[in-house]
């Protein structure tokens, strides 16, 4: 997930306008925000900001986004 660091940003719009899904929002010259529920952590803002103001970092899994992981099926050979 994209997280913006506040004290960075200088609102250049760059990272909103690379957004497939319009998860930054903000305006020019003012603080951007990273709408958490939309980012699908393409990073596509991280290449474009030129403050380095936005970075990724892992989603931490909680009772919304933990899942079972898969089983796994091992084959026996003949």
């Amino acid at each position: 997930m994209a997280v913006i660091d506040e004290a960075a940003c200088i609102g250049c719009l760059r990272c909103m306008n690379e957004c497939s899904v319009a998860a930054i929002l903000g305006a020019a010259k003012q603080i951007h925000v990273v709408l958490t529920d939309l980012c699908h952590g393409c990073g596509k803002c991280v290449d474009v900001c030129k403050p380095n103001a936005v970075s990724m970092e892992p989603i931490l899994p909680t009772v919304s986004t933990w899942y079972w992981p898969k089983p796994v099926i091992q084959l026996k050979e003949a």
